[in-house]
This record gives C-alpha cells, sequence and structure tokens, in this order.
C-alpha cells in the first residue's frame, strides 16, 4: 500500500500510522488500535479519526457493561432465592 504524506513538516502520528501501516501485520497491539481508529483521508492529507469505528467500539463496550450488569443481577436474584428456598423448608 502506498501512502503520500504531503509538505515539509510531518505530524508524528502522521508518520507513525504510515510506517505501522507499511509493516503489513508486523506490530504490536497499539498500534493496531490506533490504526483501527484512524484512517488515511487523501482529503485531508493524513490520518483522521474514524468515527464509525469509534462508535462500534462504544457499542460493544455498551452491550459488555449491560451483560456484566444483568449477569450480577441475575446471580444475585438466584442466590437470595436459594436463601428463602433454605429458609422455609426449615
Amino acid at each position: 500500500m502506498c501512502r503520500y504524506l504531503y509538505g515539509v513538516q510531518f505530524k508524528p502520528l502522521d508518520i507513525r500510522l504510515g510506517l505501522t501501516e507499511a509493516a503489513k501485520e508486523q506490530f504490536g497491539v497499539t498500534d493496531r488500535l490506533l490504526l483501527f481508529c484512524y484512517h488515511y483521508d487523501p482529503a485531508a492529507k493524513g490520518y483522521v479519526p474514524f468515527a464509525e469505528n469509534f462508535m462500534r467500539a462504544g457499542g460493544a463496550l455498551t452491550v459488555f457493561i449491560l451483560g456484566f450488569i444483568l449477569y450480577g443481577l441475575w446471580r444475585r436474584e438466584r442466590t437470595a432465592a436459594k436463601t428463602r428456598r433454605m429458609v422455609t423448608a426449615k
């Protein structure tokens, strides 16, 4: 893949992301996360935040948090029901 960085002075993030993209999957988790969040925009002549991926990550985080809360409530309800059964059985 080929990218042109225009101008004489480059933003450090643009250089890092350009080199990371050129590395072809030979980079770490943080660089992969950065490439998930930023995409090259020829009109802006640099890397810009990609809103669609931010929305996907926010949606996934919301589902995870709600699942965690619902699991905790379900577990608390089962424990309370078990305790009530033990008390009424005596």
